[in-house]
């Protein structure tokens, strides 16, 4: 992993903004400390949801990057949208993760309380998304909620097990209605 991963590391040090390494440095640390020890994000509580918020880094480290500006309320919402979705998927492994001591927030929480966080979570990505597409945040809104409101009438292990297929299709039906779009304005000149 060092071997193929430093000297990139080192280039971005060398050539690109402050701001974009500090960012990347940061999705660095939370990816590997997410599974590497001392650190071992995914055994704790609140971390092993909030380190996913990493996988929206990019929208803020790649524009830094480029000399460009953010787009905040995307960065954020899909910031907010990664905790909510590790912490929804989690429900289906809460016995398994107890069972070996493992303290994840789902573990802590239970299923009825990831109905909670998770809907947190995801309302605050709702709302930005809202602020960039109103569209999405829809979409959002009605597929985390299905989601939500699914678990919430049986709230188990077994029901996350039976929801995560689903789950794992959202960040595909939702990232379709954005592309559509974006597809559909770049082909009518909307971008030069």
């Amino acid at each position: 992993m060092l071997l193929t991963n430093v000297p990139f590391l080192l280039y971005f040090l060398a050539f690109y903004p402050w701001g974009a390494n500090l960012w990347f440095l940061l999705y660095a640390v939370l990816f590997v400390g997410y599974s590497a020890p001392p650190l071992r994000f995914k055994a704790r509580p609140y971390l092993d949801s909030l380190s996913n918020a990493a996988y929206a880094f990019p929208l803020v480290f790649v524009p830094l990057a480029l000399g460009e500006g953010v787009l905040w309320p995307a960065a954020l919402g899909l910031m907010a949208w990664s905790a909510a979705k590790h912490t929804f998927d989690a429900v289906q492994d809460i016995d398994e993760d107890r069972n070996v001591g493992i303290w994840t927030t789902a573990v802590r929480l239970g299923a009825r309380g990831v109905v909670l966080w998770s809907g947190a979570w995801w309302t605050i990505a709702t709302v930005c998304f809202a602020l960039v597409n109103p569209l999405v945040a829809l979409v959002n809104a009605t597929y985390a909620g299905w989601l939500l409101w699914s678990l919430n009438t049986r709230p188990t292990p077994e029901t996350g097990h039976r929801l995560y297929p689903f789950s794992i299709a959202f960040p595909y039906v939702a990232g379709t209605v954005a592309g559509v779009q974006l597809v559909a304005a770049i082909s009518l000149g909307a971008y030069p």
